[in-house]
């Protein structure tokens, strides 16, 4: 598809080529005056003015890429166009400074290749002229194909036009017909002497006109290529952030899609952004606080269309069990078995969620997670959900390996983010020989057993601030609720693997969550 960019960038071109067109001829005449092409190209640049023709130009093409990206002057206006913005930490003008010296470099290094070839072809053809009428073996046979191949080479390299080597190349086999010529009869000969006169001045001719397309291809293509480079990476970078601004706010518009451009010539990363269904909402749709930035490389001018809740109305079970998790922006800080972490808040779920920077949150995840509160509320009979624990999902590292665990002083209770991957959890359930059940409730419900005997001991004793204090009076009451369970024959070590290592250290209190949870998902 077409990038909404492209008459903003063909408007950039067209200016472009206007002050192209007036540096041409001033490089030229400066090095008729003899300049160095560094002094020549300087002159013509500082002369036209160049460099703030063409800042003014990016800059129009950005206001204007902004403008469209946001939908309205008004927000298009605002984004900061002097401010660094990209991972690389330069201002426009600090961007701009280093495009102007690679431009300049670019002209002055194509001028110096073309006078360099044109002075040997040059040197070539003289010698071969002047050489006529010495007594210098220059004009021997086997000495002549090397002059001869010089000023072919010189043709072939320089930026000629078709006619102009057609016209060099058949002065050379002339050239070469004649010396062959003179090799059978052994002298020189007027015919020699004027097929080098010829050949002389067509290379003069062709040197100056090479030189001139040399410099017209420096300026108008290899120093535009540089200067488009520069317009079309900040213009689509500005048309992003119109963008957002236009929509990040916007409650209608629930993901965006990439939308690749058709300047892909080669697969390069925008191919996988375009296929990719990372969050299940389908090929290149991203939740909004997901999307990769754009542009995702130099020259990209690939872009986003928005996505509409509407869109799901089709399929209203996506709509309900996958809603895109919205983050918040604040940053809070957990901390388990001595590894800290940092998470963001989901904002669009009726509980506390907090959720690791290690987690990517898909929006199956966090149906899942909701659900499994929702179920475990009503299997557990939960009726008060006041002081209802901080949820927070974790990576497996940031939680050392285990699928939940409760802390009552903080009252927070984690949960392990491979337990939400429906499928997967299942799989590893049923072939777990620790686990209580294959249900993939049993974390959830577990951790929540935790989570009402705080509450219930608050509600006896008080704050709770002391857990060592705690466990130990947990682990008393559940010691004899345990002898109650062996008293009537109840074999505690079919319980599960994790409720048989527990027995053994004397934590009756995870002993007995362990029979609650098997129990009440036994039915």
């Amino acid at each position: 598809m077409s990038s909404p960019l492209n008459d903003v960038l063909a408007g950039f071109s067209r200016k472009y080529r206007k002050k192209a067109k007036q540096v041409e001829p001033l490089i030229h005449k400066y090095l008729d005056e003899g300049m160095t092409p560094a002094q020549a190209v300087d002159k013509a640049l500082k002369e036209t003015d160049f460099k703030a023709y063409m800042t003014k130009a990016v800059k129009d093409a950005m206001l204007s890429s902004a403008v469209i990206g946001a939908g309205s002057y008004t927000a298009g206006k605002s984004t900061p166009l002097d401010e660094a913005w990209d991972p690389s930490g330069m201002t426009l003008s600090e961007k701009l400074h280093g495009t102007s010296k690679a431009m300049r470099n670019h002209i002055i290094n194509t001028i110096k290749e073309q006078l360099k070839q044109g002075a040997h072809a040059m040197k070539s053809a003289r010698t071969l002229y002047d050489g006529y009428n010495t007594t210098d073996n220059v004009v021997r046979k086997q000495m002549l194909p090397k002059y001869l191949q010089d000023v072919v080479n010189f043709s072939r390299r320089s930026d000629l036009g078709k006619n102009d080597v057609i016209a060099l190349q058949k002065l050379v086999r002339k050239a070469r017909r004649v010396v062959d010529r003179l090799a059978q009869n052994g002298a020189p000969n007027r015919a020699l002497k004027t097929s080098y006169k010829e050949l002389l001045d067509a290379v003069e001719s062709c040197s100056d006109k090479a030189l001139k397309r040399a410099i017209r291809t420096a300026v108008e293509e290899k120093s535009r290529y540089v200067a488009e480079r520069i317009a079309r990476t900040e213009s689509a970078r500005a048309w992003y952030q119109g963008f957002l601004k236009d929509t990040m706010d916007d409650p209608d518009v629930v993901a965006y899609r990439w939308v690749e451009s058709t300047r892909h010539p080669t697969e390069d990363i925008c191919d996988e952004y375009a296929k990719v269904d990372a969050y299940g909402l389908g090929p290149g749709i991203f939740p909004k606080d997901k999307a990769p930035e754009l542009p995702a490389h130099p020259h990209c001018l690939c872009h986003y269309e928005k996505v509409y809740a509407s869109e799901f109305v089709d399929k209203p079970e996506l709509e309900q069990e996958y809603r895109i998790p919205q983050l918040g922006n604040e940053f809070s800080y957990f901390t388990h078995q001595g590894e800290r972490f940092s998470t963001r808040r989901v904002m669009n779920s009726q509980y506390h969620i907090e959720v690791s920077d290690s987690v990517t949150l898909k929006p199956k995840m966090l149906h899942e997670m909701e659900n499994q509160i929702n179920e475990s509320i009503k299997l557990m009979g939960i009726k008060d959900l006041n002081n209802f624990p901080t949820f927070v999902i974790g990576a497996n590292n940031d939680l050392g390996g285990a699928l939940g665990v409760y802390k009552p002083i903080t009252n927070v209770l984690y949960i392990n983010s491979d337990t939400l991957k429906r499928k997967a959890f299942a799989e590893y359930l049923k072939e777990s020989k620790g686990a209580i059940s294959a249900n993939r409730l049993s974390t959830m419900i577990h951790e929540l057993f935790h989570w009402k005997d705080a509450q219930e001991y608050i509600k006896r004793y008080g704050a709770l601030t002391d857990q060592s204090r705690y466990i130990k009076k947990l682990c008393e009451q559940d010691e004899k609720k345990i002898d109650q369970l062996k008293a009537k024959g109840y074999n505690l070590y079919r319980i599960s693997v994790y409720a048989t290592r527990q027995l053994i250290m004397g934590r009756y209190d995870e002993v007995f969550t362990e029979y609650r949870t098997k129990i009440l998902l036994k039915g």
